[in-house]
């Protein structure tokens, strides 16, 4: 690959044989190691507060050696509606902000999010992050 990020074997003009060769050799690789610790505390029966904070032991794949804090809510104050918004620091994005909303019904649960990358608001933003998930629970 061009970027060294990986091995990238061209099957043109590859014999059976040397097909064969390659395959007995195991593969193997690292998974990224994080260190993880978060709490959270629920402030009445819609709305709760979580606080995260993380590290990496490399620079690999997803994984980051810099600290990183997260603080971030839900509202479920309208029941079919939750509110979400955070705020992380540090790790390899710098300052990020985070919100999203959902619409629950019965047991499908539409949710999606947007987070600003490399900044708290649009303007100081660095790239933008948007995420879209469907669920039936």
């Amino acid at each position: 690959l061009p970027d060294d990020s990986g091995f990238l074997i061209p099957s043109k003009d590859i014999t059976d044989e040397q097909l064969k060769e390659i395959s007995k050799e195991p593969f193997t690789t690292r998974y990224p190691s994080i260190f993880r610790l978060g709490v959270s505390r629920y402030y009445s029966e819609d709305m709760v507060i979580s606080m995260d904070l993380s590290t990496g032991f490399s620079s690999l794949s997803s994984s980051y050696s810099s600290w990183m804090m997260s603080l971030g809510t839900e509202i479920t104050r309208f029941k079919h509606v939750p509110i979400r918004f955070g705020v992380a620091l540090g790790g390899d994005r710098g300052a990020s902000f985070s919100m999203g909303t959902g619409l629950w019904i019965r047991h499908i649960h539409l949710d999606a999010g947007l987070t600003y990358r490399g900044g708290l608001t649009a303007n100081s933003a660095k790239g933008i992050g948007v995420g879209v998930s469907l669920s039936i629970n």
